[in-house]
Protein backbone atom coordinates (compact mmCIF):
# COMPACT_ATOMS: atom_id res chain seq x y z
CA UNK A 1 0.00 0.00 0.00
CA UNK A 2 1.13 3.59 -0.91
CA UNK A 3 2.91 5.69 2.20
CA UNK A 4 3.37 9.36 2.67
CA UNK A 5 6.46 10.68 4.50
CA UNK A 6 7.01 13.75 5.88
CA UNK A 7 11.38 15.16 6.85
CA UNK A 8 12.40 14.97 10.72
CA UNK A 9 15.30 17.55 11.13
CA UNK A 10 17.26 14.33 12.09
CA UNK A 11 16.77 13.31 9.06
CA UNK A 12 13.95 9.86 9.87
CA UNK A 13 10.62 10.64 8.26
CA UNK A 14 7.45 10.21 9.53
CA UNK A 15 5.37 7.65 7.95
CA UNK A 16 1.70 7.59 7.30
CA UNK A 17 -0.27 5.04 5.31
CA UNK A 18 -2.82 6.39 2.16
CA UNK A 19 -6.21 3.60 2.61
CA UNK A 20 -7.52 2.33 -0.64
CA UNK A 21 -10.44 4.47 -1.34
CA UNK A 22 -13.75 4.04 0.43
CA UNK A 23 -17.53 3.52 -0.86
CA UNK A 24 -19.42 6.44 -1.38
CA UNK A 25 -21.13 6.51 2.00
CA UNK A 26 -17.46 6.63 3.98
CA UNK A 27 -16.16 8.87 1.51
CA UNK A 28 -18.95 11.19 1.97
CA UNK A 29 -17.92 10.70 6.01
CA UNK A 30 -14.63 11.39 5.46
CA UNK A 31 -15.15 14.55 3.47
CA UNK A 32 -17.74 15.96 5.96
CA UNK A 33 -15.41 16.04 8.83
CA UNK A 34 -12.18 16.53 6.66
CA UNK A 35 -14.71 20.17 5.57
CA UNK A 36 -15.34 20.71 8.68
CA UNK A 37 -11.85 20.98 10.23
CA UNK A 38 -11.55 23.64 7.64
CA UNK A 39 -13.06 26.01 10.26
CA UNK A 40 -16.21 28.03 10.43
CA UNK A 41 -15.99 29.46 7.42
CA UNK A 42 -17.27 26.84 5.58
CA UNK A 43 -20.40 27.06 7.77
CA UNK A 44 -22.60 23.54 8.94
CA UNK A 45 -19.84 21.73 9.58
CA UNK A 46 -21.70 19.65 12.08
CA UNK A 47 -24.75 19.21 10.24
CA UNK A 48 -23.18 17.28 7.40
CA UNK A 49 -20.96 15.24 9.96
CA UNK A 50 -24.33 14.23 11.80
CA UNK A 51 -25.95 14.06 8.38
CA UNK A 52 -23.13 11.86 6.68
CA UNK A 53 -23.35 8.98 9.87
CA UNK A 54 -26.65 8.79 9.84
CA UNK A 55 -26.57 7.89 5.93
CA UNK A 56 -23.75 5.90 6.93
CA UNK A 57 -25.29 3.72 9.57
CA UNK A 58 -28.61 3.49 7.72
CA UNK A 59 -26.79 1.85 4.39
CA UNK A 60 -24.99 -0.55 6.71
CA UNK A 61 -28.03 -1.40 8.68
CA UNK A 62 -30.08 -1.75 5.98
CA UNK A 63 -27.21 -4.21 4.70
CA UNK A 64 -27.95 -5.91 7.67
CA UNK A 65 -24.50 -5.73 9.08
CA UNK A 66 -24.69 -5.84 12.99
CA UNK A 67 -23.51 -3.26 15.38
CA UNK A 68 -20.25 -4.47 16.20
CA UNK A 69 -19.41 -4.36 12.61
CA UNK A 70 -20.53 -1.39 12.22
CA UNK A 71 -18.55 0.28 15.08
CA UNK A 72 -15.14 -1.27 13.54
CA UNK A 73 -16.17 1.09 10.07
CA UNK A 74 -17.21 4.00 12.05
CA UNK A 75 -13.88 3.52 13.83
CA UNK A 76 -11.62 2.73 10.98
CA UNK A 77 -13.22 6.31 9.35
CA UNK A 78 -13.06 8.24 12.02
CA UNK A 79 -9.22 6.93 12.64
CA UNK A 80 -8.74 7.54 8.65
CA UNK A 81 -9.95 11.68 9.41
CA UNK A 82 -7.60 11.95 12.67
CA UNK A 83 -4.33 10.20 10.67
CA UNK A 84 -4.96 12.87 8.37
CA UNK A 85 -5.74 15.72 10.54
CA UNK A 86 -2.25 14.87 12.41
CA UNK A 87 -0.40 14.64 8.72
CA UNK A 88 -1.69 17.67 8.00
CA UNK A 89 -0.53 19.56 11.75
CA UNK A 90 2.38 18.20 11.15
CA UNK A 91 2.31 20.43 7.29
CA UNK A 92 1.02 23.35 9.04
CA UNK A 93 4.16 23.71 11.46
CA UNK A 94 6.19 23.48 8.56
CA UNK A 95 4.59 25.89 6.92
CA UNK A 96 4.26 28.45 9.47
CA UNK A 97 8.09 28.25 10.02
CA UNK A 98 8.36 26.05 12.80
CA UNK A 99 10.26 23.32 10.86
CA UNK A 100 9.84 19.53 10.63
CA UNK A 101 9.12 18.05 13.84
CA UNK A 102 12.23 18.03 16.12
CA UNK A 103 12.08 14.27 17.21
CA UNK A 104 10.01 11.21 15.85
CA UNK A 105 6.90 11.11 17.67
CA UNK A 106 3.81 8.31 17.93
CA UNK A 107 0.16 9.14 17.81
CA UNK A 108 -1.60 7.06 20.36
CA UNK A 109 -5.16 6.49 20.36
CA UNK A 110 -6.95 5.52 23.34
CA UNK A 111 -10.07 4.66 24.83
CA UNK A 112 -13.23 3.49 22.21
CA UNK A 113 -10.76 4.18 19.06
CA UNK A 114 -7.99 1.76 20.29
CA UNK A 115 -11.07 -0.84 21.11
CA UNK A 116 -12.73 -0.40 17.34
CA UNK A 117 -15.93 0.59 19.20
CA UNK A 118 -17.27 3.82 18.08
CA UNK A 119 -20.67 5.42 18.19
CA UNK A 120 -22.21 8.21 16.89
CA UNK A 121 -19.68 10.59 19.05
CA UNK A 122 -16.94 9.87 20.11
CA UNK A 123 -14.47 12.61 21.57
CA UNK A 124 -10.69 12.83 21.63
CA UNK A 125 -9.07 10.58 23.82
CA UNK A 126 -5.20 10.36 22.35
CA UNK A 127 -1.40 11.04 23.53
CA UNK A 128 2.03 11.48 22.22
CA UNK A 129 5.28 9.05 23.19
CA UNK A 130 8.25 11.01 21.87
CA UNK A 131 11.85 10.00 21.15
CA UNK A 132 14.04 10.84 23.24
CA UNK A 133 16.06 13.85 23.39
CA UNK A 134 19.11 15.31 25.16
CA UNK A 135 18.01 17.50 28.22
CA UNK A 136 19.34 20.57 26.26
CA UNK A 137 16.62 20.65 23.52
CA UNK A 138 13.52 20.58 25.55
CA UNK A 139 12.42 24.01 25.21
CA UNK A 140 12.43 23.97 21.40
CA UNK A 141 11.46 20.36 21.29
CA UNK A 142 7.87 21.04 24.00
CA UNK A 143 7.38 24.00 22.13
CA UNK A 144 6.78 22.49 19.08
CA UNK A 145 4.73 19.88 20.02
CA UNK A 146 2.72 21.86 22.69
CA UNK A 147 2.06 23.81 19.36
CA UNK A 148 1.12 21.22 17.42
CA UNK A 149 -0.97 19.53 19.97
CA UNK A 150 -2.62 22.55 20.19
CA UNK A 151 -3.25 23.20 16.51
CA UNK A 152 -4.37 19.29 16.09
CA UNK A 153 -6.88 19.29 19.22
CA UNK A 154 -8.63 22.36 17.48
CA UNK A 155 -8.56 20.38 13.90
CA UNK A 156 -10.25 17.49 15.65
CA UNK A 157 -12.67 19.78 17.15
CA UNK A 158 -13.30 21.43 14.38
CA UNK A 159 -14.08 17.92 12.13
CA UNK A 160 -16.84 16.91 15.26
CA UNK A 161 -14.17 15.34 18.04
CA UNK A 162 -15.08 17.12 20.99
CA UNK A 163 -12.66 17.56 23.38
CA UNK A 164 -12.35 15.61 26.30
CA UNK A 165 -13.72 16.51 29.57
CA UNK A 166 -11.00 14.54 31.57
CA UNK A 167 -8.39 16.00 29.03
CA UNK A 168 -6.81 13.08 27.65
CA UNK A 169 -5.50 14.83 24.98
CA UNK A 170 -2.28 15.32 23.93
CA UNK A 171 -2.27 18.95 24.94
CA UNK A 172 -2.13 17.92 28.33
CA UNK A 173 1.29 17.55 29.20
CA UNK A 174 0.46 14.66 31.12
CA UNK A 175 -0.58 12.40 28.01
CA UNK A 176 2.53 14.09 25.89
CA UNK A 177 5.90 12.48 27.11
CA UNK A 178 9.41 11.12 25.75
CA UNK A 179 9.55 6.83 26.01
CA UNK A 180 11.97 7.54 28.79
CA UNK A 181 9.78 9.86 30.63
CA UNK A 182 6.56 7.36 29.58
CA UNK A 183 8.66 4.36 31.28
CA UNK A 184 9.06 6.73 34.39
CA UNK A 185 5.31 7.32 34.66
CA UNK A 186 4.55 3.72 34.28
CA UNK A 187 6.91 2.99 37.19
CA UNK A 188 5.51 5.37 39.29
CA UNK A 189 1.78 4.00 38.56
CA UNK A 190 3.10 0.55 39.18
CA UNK A 191 5.06 1.51 42.73
CA UNK A 192 2.08 3.97 44.12
CA UNK A 193 -1.02 2.20 42.92
CA UNK A 194 -3.71 4.68 44.70
CA UNK A 195 -7.04 5.98 43.29
CA UNK A 196 -5.21 8.11 40.65
CA UNK A 197 -2.66 6.09 39.40
CA UNK A 198 -5.11 3.30 39.00
CA UNK A 199 -7.51 5.43 37.03
CA UNK A 200 -4.69 6.41 34.73
CA UNK A 201 -3.08 3.72 34.26
CA UNK A 202 -6.95 2.36 33.10
CA UNK A 203 -6.71 4.97 30.35
CA UNK A 204 -3.21 3.91 28.76
CA UNK A 205 -3.80 0.36 28.95
CA UNK A 206 -6.23 0.97 25.79
CA UNK A 207 -3.98 2.48 23.33
CA UNK A 208 -2.65 1.65 20.09
CA UNK A 209 -0.09 3.68 17.30
CA UNK A 210 -2.54 5.77 14.89
CA UNK A 211 0.44 8.04 13.10
CA UNK A 212 4.55 7.82 13.29
CA UNK A 213 6.64 5.47 14.07
CA UNK A 214 4.73 2.28 15.85
CA UNK A 215 7.97 1.00 17.21
CA UNK A 216 7.98 3.71 19.81
CA UNK A 217 4.46 2.74 21.17
CA UNK A 218 5.45 -1.30 21.15
CA UNK A 219 8.35 0.38 23.67
CA UNK A 220 5.50 1.56 25.51
CA UNK A 221 3.56 -1.17 25.65
CA UNK A 222 6.31 -3.43 27.03
CA UNK A 223 6.87 -1.21 29.88
CA UNK A 224 3.51 -1.41 30.30
CA UNK A 225 3.10 -5.06 30.03
CA UNK A 226 6.14 -5.24 32.65
CA UNK A 227 4.86 -3.22 35.34
CA UNK A 228 1.21 -3.22 35.00
CA UNK A 229 0.26 -6.68 34.92
CA UNK A 230 1.89 -7.90 38.18
CA UNK A 231 -0.56 -9.95 40.77
CA UNK A 232 -0.45 -6.86 43.14
CA UNK A 233 -1.44 -4.03 40.63
CA UNK A 234 -4.29 -6.02 39.36
CA UNK A 235 -5.39 -6.68 42.82
CA UNK A 236 -5.42 -3.03 43.77
CA UNK A 237 -6.98 -2.46 40.18
CA UNK A 238 -10.04 -4.81 40.71
CA UNK A 239 -10.35 -3.12 44.46
CA UNK A 240 -10.40 0.50 42.82
CA UNK A 241 -13.82 -0.45 40.58
CA UNK A 242 -15.62 -2.36 42.84
CA UNK A 243 -17.81 0.69 43.32
CA UNK A 244 -18.22 0.86 39.51
CA UNK A 245 -21.78 -0.71 39.38
CA UNK A 246 -23.69 -2.61 37.29
CA UNK A 247 -27.01 -0.67 36.90
CA UNK A 248 -29.17 -3.45 38.16
CA UNK A 249 -31.07 -3.29 41.42
CA UNK A 250 -32.76 -5.42 44.00
CA UNK A 251 -34.92 -8.06 42.11
CA UNK A 252 -33.11 -7.21 39.07
CA UNK A 253 -34.76 -3.79 38.54
CA UNK A 254 -33.01 -1.41 36.04
CA UNK A 255 -31.30 1.62 37.94
CA UNK A 256 -32.33 4.54 36.24
CA UNK A 257 -31.53 8.30 36.93
CA UNK A 258 -33.16 9.97 39.72
CA UNK A 259 -35.45 13.22 39.94
CA UNK A 260 -32.15 15.15 40.68
CA UNK A 261 -31.12 14.36 36.92
CA UNK A 262 -31.66 16.02 33.73
CA UNK A 263 -32.20 12.56 32.63
CA UNK A 264 -34.24 11.75 34.79
CA UNK A 265 -35.48 7.87 34.56
CA UNK A 266 -33.14 6.93 32.10
CA UNK A 267 -30.66 4.60 32.32
CA UNK A 268 -26.49 5.43 31.55
CA UNK A 269 -25.34 2.98 29.48
CA UNK A 270 -22.11 4.02 29.49
CA UNK A 271 -21.25 4.20 32.91
CA UNK A 272 -23.69 1.45 34.16
CA UNK A 273 -23.45 -1.06 31.45
CA UNK A 274 -20.29 -0.39 28.81
CA UNK A 275 -17.72 0.53 31.33
CA UNK A 276 -17.87 -2.55 33.60
CA UNK A 277 -18.11 -4.90 30.77
CA UNK A 278 -14.70 -2.85 29.44
CA UNK A 279 -13.23 -2.68 32.39
CA UNK A 280 -13.84 -6.35 33.88
CA UNK A 281 -12.97 -7.76 30.56
CA UNK A 282 -9.65 -5.76 30.84
CA UNK A 283 -8.66 -6.64 33.99
CA UNK A 284 -9.19 -10.69 33.18
CA UNK A 285 -7.36 -9.91 29.67
CA UNK A 286 -4.45 -8.96 31.61
CA UNK A 287 -4.49 -11.54 34.02
CA UNK A 288 -4.83 -14.15 31.94
CA UNK A 289 -2.14 -12.18 29.27
CA UNK A 290 -4.58 -11.84 26.34
CA UNK A 291 -2.98 -9.20 24.11
CA UNK A 292 -6.15 -8.12 22.41
CA UNK A 293 -7.50 -4.27 22.94
CA UNK A 294 -11.08 -4.75 21.47
CA UNK A 295 -13.91 -5.95 23.85
CA UNK A 296 -15.13 -9.06 21.88
CA UNK A 297 -11.37 -9.69 20.88
CA UNK A 298 -10.46 -10.41 24.66
CA UNK A 299 -13.38 -12.18 25.33
CA UNK A 300 -12.33 -14.65 22.72
CA UNK A 301 -8.85 -14.42 23.78
CA UNK A 302 -10.08 -15.40 27.43
CA UNK A 303 -12.21 -18.54 25.79
CA UNK A 304 -9.14 -19.75 24.19
CA UNK A 305 -7.25 -19.25 27.26
CA UNK A 306 -9.95 -21.46 29.10
CA UNK A 307 -11.05 -18.27 31.28
CA UNK A 308 -14.10 -18.39 29.82
CA UNK A 309 -16.56 -21.34 29.02
CA UNK A 310 -18.23 -22.22 25.79
CA UNK A 311 -21.28 -20.47 27.38
CA UNK A 312 -20.06 -17.63 28.93
CA UNK A 313 -17.96 -16.64 25.91
CA UNK A 314 -21.12 -16.93 23.80
CA UNK A 315 -23.41 -15.11 26.21
CA UNK A 316 -21.28 -12.16 26.78
CA UNK A 317 -20.48 -11.79 23.26
CA UNK A 318 -24.58 -11.64 22.67
CA UNK A 319 -24.19 -9.28 25.95
CA UNK A 320 -21.71 -6.72 23.97
CA UNK A 321 -24.30 -7.18 20.84
CA UNK A 322 -26.92 -6.18 22.63
CA UNK A 323 -25.67 -3.16 24.28
CA UNK A 324 -23.97 -2.10 21.33
CA UNK A 325 -27.17 -2.75 19.26
CA UNK A 326 -29.10 -0.35 21.59
CA UNK A 327 -26.45 2.55 21.62
CA UNK A 328 -26.40 2.79 18.35
CA UNK A 329 -30.26 2.64 17.57
CA UNK A 330 -30.06 5.03 20.44
CA UNK A 331 -27.97 7.24 19.29
CA UNK A 332 -28.96 7.35 15.30
CA UNK A 333 -32.46 8.21 16.48
CA UNK A 334 -30.60 11.54 18.19
CA UNK A 335 -29.22 12.47 15.09
CA UNK A 336 -32.19 11.73 13.28
CA UNK A 337 -33.71 14.44 15.00
CA UNK A 338 -31.38 17.03 15.66
CA UNK A 339 -29.84 16.43 18.91
CA UNK A 340 -26.51 15.20 20.05
CA UNK A 341 -25.61 11.63 20.75
CA UNK A 342 -25.74 10.41 24.12
CA UNK A 343 -25.90 7.33 26.14
CA UNK A 344 -29.00 8.09 28.33
CA UNK A 345 -31.78 5.41 27.23
CA UNK A 346 -34.97 5.60 28.38
CA UNK A 347 -36.04 2.26 29.40
CA UNK A 348 -39.96 2.32 29.14
CA UNK A 349 -39.33 3.03 25.73
CA UNK A 350 -38.14 -0.37 24.80
CA UNK A 351 -40.48 -2.95 23.56
CA UNK A 352 -40.77 -5.88 26.01
CA UNK A 353 -38.19 -8.02 24.59
CA UNK A 354 -35.49 -5.66 24.31
CA UNK A 355 -35.55 -4.45 27.70
CA UNK A 356 -35.79 -8.32 28.96
CA UNK A 357 -32.23 -8.78 26.68
CA UNK A 358 -31.10 -5.55 28.48
CA UNK A 359 -31.54 -6.88 31.88
CA UNK A 360 -29.98 -9.87 30.43
CA UNK A 361 -26.89 -8.12 29.11
CA UNK A 362 -26.66 -6.23 32.79
CA UNK A 363 -26.67 -10.24 34.50
CA UNK A 364 -24.37 -11.33 32.64
CA UNK A 365 -21.84 -8.04 32.66
CA UNK A 366 -22.18 -8.26 36.40
CA UNK A 367 -21.64 -12.23 36.49
CA UNK A 368 -18.22 -11.39 34.46
CA UNK A 369 -17.22 -8.35 37.37
CA UNK A 370 -17.64 -11.05 39.92
CA UNK A 371 -15.68 -13.99 37.95
CA UNK A 372 -12.73 -10.99 37.41
CA UNK A 373 -12.41 -10.09 41.33
CA UNK A 374 -12.68 -13.87 42.19
CA UNK A 375 -9.94 -14.91 39.51
CA UNK A 376 -7.74 -11.98 40.51
CA UNK A 377 -8.19 -11.62 44.06
CA UNK A 378 -9.22 -14.89 45.45
CA UNK A 379 -12.57 -12.91 47.06
CA UNK A 380 -15.30 -14.74 46.41
CA UNK A 381 -17.80 -12.14 47.90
Amino acid sequence: MPGTTLPLRNGHHLCGHRPAPAPAPERQLIAARLEAARGPRTGGGPARVAAAQVHLVERLQARGLPAGRIQRRLTTLNNTVIRRLARQAVAVAMRRGAGPPPVRFCLLMMGSSARDEHFLGPDQDHGLVLADYPDRDHDAVDTWFRDYSNDLVDRLAAAGFPRDTGEVMCTNPLWRKTLEQWRQQVSTWARRADSVSLCLADVLLDCRPLFGPPALARALRAALNRQLTTPAFLKAMVTAHTDRGVGLGWFNRLVTMDRSDPHQGCINLKHTALLPFITATRQLALYHRVPALSTRGRLRGLHRRDALTEADHQALQTAMDTLADQVLRHQLRQLQEGQTADYFLDPKALPTGERHALKQALKRIRRLRDQARNDITGQIF
